[in-house]
Parts: structure tokens; sequence; C-alpha cells
């Protein structure tokens, strides 16, 4: 049977990465491979597969900080035994020093420092940061290839690491089509009765501190135009995050 591993924070059916992630392994598992899945969280049914091997790492206080580096750890620890098969091992980005690793780069750290935040916050961004972006040299230096997730990420490595983007394939992600099609006229009129949204909406889907996501742009715009006294339109945001509660509406 042929084997595969792959290092990530979770395998499940929320968030970029993590959907991405859990997708490939979903895939694969289907093409019947022995999936080993390093990990703080994986879906019940991919840990209920037959041919999935579940290596949980704890994530202490819910931590990155204090998770990462178990992360990685357990990550290079089984990497060694599946290459040593002959398996292949698919990393993301910083959180794994693997030799002959696939790299599936979603994040450049280098590109994003913290921003915000007071005392012990920003003091632990900060520090995860450096974490981070010494981790990103040794990990991108021992894989065999790097892959971004979009051609923005494509280019913070080649202008942070020096790579030509002839040797960085982009493969964005995916959805699938059938559990997100457009709903038809009359759904999304009673759906929008249902939220009271009785003007026209602008949605934000993610963590407004992130700086990747742009909501501090999309806020500096957005009080712009509404000062305008045509402006009829709400923006909603769906996601939080530790300054959400710092932001004046």
């Amino acid at each position: 049977m042929k084997e595969c591993l792959i290092v990530t924070g979770d395998f499940v059916c929320t968030g970029g990465m993590d959907r991405a992630n859990f997708a490939l392994a979903d895939y694969l598992l289907r093409q019947d491979y022995r999936v080993h899945l390093v990990a703080h969280r994986v879906a019940e049914s991919l840990v209920h597969h037959p041919n999935a091997v579940f290596h949980r790492v704890p994530k202490p206080r819910n931590s990155y900080l204090l998770g990462s580096p178990l992360l990685d750890w357990v990550g290079r620890r089984v990497a060694a035994q599946v290459l040593s098969r002959g398996g292949k091992v698919l990393v993301n980005g910083a959180n794994c020093w693997v030799p002959r690793a696939v790299n599936w780069v979603h994040y450049v750290h280098h590109a994003y420092a913290p921003e915000g935040g007071y005392g012990w916050r920003r003091w632990k961004a900060q520090v995860l940061h450096q974490q981070n972006c010494r981790a990103e040299w040794r990990a991108f230096g021992l894989a065999t290839l790097l892959v971004a997730n979009s051609y923005c990420t494509q280019q913070d490595v080649v202008r942070f690491f020096g790579r030509s983007p002839k040797d960085i394939p982009v493969v964005y992600l995916g959805i699938d089509a059938g559990q997100f099609a457009p709903l038809g006229t009359e759904d999304r009129m009673r759906r929008r009765q249902e939220l009271g949204w009785n003007c026209p909406t602008l949605l934000f889907i993610g963590n407004p501190d992130d700086p990747r996501k742009g909501f501090d742009q999309l806020l500096a715009a957005w009080t712009q135009v509404c000062q305008s006294s045509d402006w009829d339109a709400q923006l909603v945001v769906v996601g939080g995050g530790g300054e959400m509660r710092a932001i004046a509406w």
C-alpha cells in the first residue's frame, strides 16, 4: 500500500488550509493510500477511516506558541519513518522541518509582521512571529518542492527567499460545488428575511485581526462611504478575534 504523511494544525471542514488538507487527506484515502495525519485535531470521518493513522499532537492552553514546536517534533519523527519506507511527506509552510518534503505554502510569515495588541498578547504575537520566521528558512530550505496556494503567496516566497516563480507552482484552494452552490432567488430572499437583512448587505467572513484578510482596509473604506447620506448598505462581520472589541463601529 502506498503511504504518505500530511502535517498540519487541523484536518477539519472549516477554515482555508484546514479544509484543503482535509480534502487532500480524504482524496488520498479514497485512492487506497495509508495516510498518516499529524495534527492537533482531525475530523471524525478521517479518524475512523481504516487506512488513516492519526498522530495526535497536544496544543497546551490552546496556544500556537506552545503547540507549534510539538507539531514540528512529532511531524519530523513520523516523517522519518514514512520516508524510510519510501512514502511521501507534505507539510505546510513553517510547521515542520522535513528533508525531501513537499511544502504547500499558504502563509509567508516574513510578509506579515504582527500589528496591534497590548501587553502579553502583543509580546506573544511577536515571539511567535520570530519563531515562525526562523522555522520558514529551515523548512523551505529542506523541501524538495514548494507549492503556493496563490500567486500572492508565490510572490512573497520569491521576494523574501529569492526563489524563482518558475520553481513554485500555484495550486489554488478549491470548493465543493455541490455544497456551495448559489441559492435560488426565493431561497435567497427567505434567508435574508430570516436574518433581518432588509437593505443591501456586504458580508465579511474571517478573523478581522488577521492582516492577510484586509479587514483594516475594508473598514477604512467603509468609514468613508458611510459619510454619504445616501449610503444605505450594512456591513456584517462573521468572525472574531482578540481586538474586535477595540474597533469603533
